[in-house]
């Protein structure tokens, strides 16, 4: 390996065209760094200075990104949050407004049963005391009816004693008067 290196070396110092081009990249080279040197001189505080607001305002713009995005995914999940409070607030209001419109349909229904059988107990007693009624003014009636035909018979019977005993007008008032109490009574009964 050593001596292919060797004959490489060799090689360079005895071939002309390399040894120009060698020595024109030398010259280039040398010229550049010249040539920075003097662009340094020129310009270099300017460009430090360019190239450093440059990286503060491509940092500024970095910070002034991510205080935009924390604050856009703060604004964002606050959002979310009230959001899902409202949500919970309508759906709780919701079943809220269910629950009561069923306590009240249910409380509707119960009412309208407890009518709906008061309804029917007062139908049922009225009928029970209309027929009292009925059987009792028509007892009262035949009892009337009765007492009529009794007292009549005794009115009939009386007067026939009268006529046939010639009573005196003493005895007379008083089987009057006995009759009038007995419709007096049976006024009263009813």
């Amino acid at each position: 390996m050593h001596k292919k290196n060797n004959e490489i070396t060799d090689t360079k110092k005895h071939n002309p065209a390399r040894q120009l081009y060698d020595e024109s990249m030398t010259k280039v080279s040398d010229e550049a760094e010249n040539l920075e040197t003097i662009r340094e001189i020129l310009f270099g505080e300017q460009s430090r200075e360019s190239e450093k607001r440059r990286h503060d305002a491509h940092h500024a713009l970095q910070l002034n990104i991510a205080e935009l995005k924390q604050d856009t995914r703060d604004q964002f999940e606050f959002l979310s949050a009230e959001i899902n409070k409202l949500y919970k607030l309508i759906n709780d209001e919701n079943d809220g407004r269910l629950a009561e419109k069923k306590g009240t349909d249910q409380a509707i229904d119960k009412l309208r049963s407890s009518l709906e059988q008061a309804k029917i107990r007062q139908e049922n007693e009225s009928s029970k005391i209309h027929q009292q009624v009925l059987n009792e003014s028509s007892r009262l009636e035949q009892q009337a009816i009765s007492r009529h035909n009794e007292l009549s018979q005794k009115l009939e019977q009386a007067s026939i004693e009268l006529k046939s005993d010639k009573t005196d007008r003493g005895d007379l008032a008083k089987l009057l008067q006995g009759m009038a109490e007995q419709l007096l009574d049976t006024s009263s009964k009813r």
